[in-house]
């Protein structure tokens, strides 16, 4: 059963049925053309076992993110990722994470009995990433971990801050970025280039997001060919389906289909923290589809939500994300365009 320390409320919960789900950051724009097409034109995909190292598509990364293709390795979704590849690469020291941040992280971290060192953020501050303290944090550690731009926060790095910040750090420390949602940040972001070459530097890219592909679990790591050699030696056979396969190759071939609706998202991103700022509320927002909101004075994070959600209006609880946000805050992510105005109406209503 999915915990609710990873899933705020619980994404399975049956009061799901018939809502607005605005928990999770599934994108609210459907798969371009040519991926929707690739995944259904040919149903005796279903029957057929897919190429057992998942070659094809890695061929399409490497040549549409010029990466090298011995510096790739893949996993069934992100999170599968996580719970297999991040234990075994973060040893026993000490691992640091941003504070708030992706619930997964500390979910596996826990689990695992790892210590964790927290780098808590500012909420006064902006939830500002600042250099200087990630790395005094992460002083001694086997690992630090950043989400990239921030899940909640939508706060970013650009590129030379990720790359100042492996060079700062200790050799012996490795830099994790994930880069879950950095389509959004334009592509002055990304270190996934950077990582076939810089050791100690590890990059997760997830295909859900950007790609509208949740549904279909696939995801990458980037690193140097020694370190991916190592993962891709512990990487089950057959990882991504023959039809999601053909789906991501798809949609990593024709990634300029997407450049609008990402700008579109942060345009509704902008446009949907400035009618809920109207309301007399606290508002965050960055670089993700989605907004971190601070609950009103008389309402905790979780009463509040339950109240929404009574309203049909399903939203993230800060369960799982860290200590900074305790009961105060709530994320809402981009919904289909047509369900914003109940989406504001909903909000307006219990105030």
């Amino acid at each position: 059963m999915i915990q609710a320390a990873v899933h705020g409320l619980g994404y399975d919960s049956a009061h799901r049925k018939g809502a607005i789900c605005a928990d999770v950051l599934d994108a609210w724009f459907p798969p371009c053309a040519e991926a929707l097409e690739a995944f259904t034109q040919n149903p005796d995909n279903m029957r057929i076992s897919p190429d057992v190292q998942g070659k094809p598509l890695l061929c399409a990364i490497s040549s549409a993110r010029e990466v090298p293709f011995d510096s790739l390795s893949l996993g069934s979704g992100s999170s599968e990722i996580i719970h297999r590849v991040l234990p075994r690469m973060a040893g026993s020291g000490p691992v640091a994470v941003v504070d708030p941040g992706y619930s997964e992280y500390l979910h596996v971290l826990s689990r695992d009995r790892c210590d964790v060192v927290s780098i808590r953020l500012n909420p006064n501050d902006g939830f500002q990433l600042h250099l200087d303290a990630l790395v005094s944090a992460a002083a001694g550690c086997s690992m630090l971990i950043l989400v990239n731009p921030n899940n909640p926060t939508g706060r970013s790095l650009t590129r030379r801050e990720v790359l100042e910040l492996r060079a700062q750090l200790d050799q012996r420390t490795i830099l994790w970025v994930d880069e879950a949602y950095v389509d959004y940040c334009g592509t002055k972001t990304t270190v996934e280039a950077d990582a076939a070459v810089t050791p100690g530097l590890v990059v997760l890219k997830s295909l859900s997001k950007a790609y509208a592909l949740s549904g279909i679990r696939a995801a990458y790591l980037v690193a140097h060919p020694e370190t991916a050699c190592g993962i891709r030696a512990h990487t089950p056979p057959w990882i991504v389906g023959t039809s999601a396969m053909a789906a991501a190759v798809a949609a990593v071939q024709n990634e300029t289909s997407y450049i609008r609706v990402w700008r579109d998202s942060n345009c509704r991103t902008q446009r949907l923290a400035a009618q809920v700022s109207s309301m007399g509320l606290d508002v965050w927002f960055g670089e993700i589809p989605a907004i971190l909101i601070g609950v009103p004075p008389e309402k905790t994070a979780h009463s509040w939500a339950s109240e929404l959600s009574n309203a049909g209006l399903i939203v993230r609880t800060p369960d799982g994300m860290g200590e900074v946000l305790g009961d105060r805050f709530i994320r809402i992510g981009l919904t289909a365009p047509d369900h914003e105005d109940r989406v504001l109406a909903i909000l307006r209503s219990m105030l």
